[in-house]
């Protein structure tokens, strides 16, 4: 990996995986359609996130909501609901290439565009998200905390702090964000 390479980086990794400058990617399953463009030099193929004890992923996506402000919240909650039916989202996600969020979905096999068992294997790591992640990352600080890890991890890999400070200055930042 070049040492230029952080998490702060303008560089994409998706970019770096796909010419061939570095030779793994921790990235998800919406990065499968530029994959399946651009890196046709290659081979490639996914697999689980890295273990110890227990697998578990990270928590990604996007949401809709209606504003309490909207003028017209009965007819956006009558498209929150078309859109989130069983028969719309199995069509979106399997087009899109995103992993469903209604939990009938995900115990069905799903006819996905591309790599279809790549796509299994996503949907298999999706459900091994704790439910403590979920109300982490769900919190409305938590764009601070991410800002803190990404400042201090960026220290580690390109500047050399060492493990011992960058952890100590993350738990400091954090208490810092939750105000304890």
């Amino acid at each position: 990996m070049p040492p230029s390479t952080s998490v702060k980086s303008s560089e994409q990794t998706q970019n770096l995986f796909a010419n061939g400058t570095i030779g793994m990617l921790l990235g998800g399953d919406w990065q499968i359609p530029f994959l399946q463009q651009n890196m046709t030099k290659y081979k490639w193929d996914v697999t689980y996130m890295p273990r110890d004890v227990a697998m578990a992923s990270d928590l990604g996506g996007n949401c809709l909501a209606i504003s309490r402000d909207s003028k017209n919240q009965d007819v956006a909650a009558d498209f929150l609901k078309f859109i989130v039916s069983e028969e719309n989202m199995r069509a979106f996600v399997t087009a899109a290439q995103f992993l469903p969020v209604r939990t009938g979905l995900m115990n069905q096999e799903l006819a996905y565009a591309l790599r279809p068992e790549a796509m299994k294997i996503y949907v298999e790591q999706a459900r091994t998200i704790p439910d403590h992640l979920v109300r982490t990352v769900t919190m409305p600080i938590f764009s601070k905390i991410n800002a803190a890890m990404a400042d201090e991890l960026d220290l580690t890999f390109t500047s050399g702090q060492d493990p011992p400070t960058t952890a100590q200055n993350l738990d400091t930042k954090i208490k810092a964000v939750l105000g304890s």
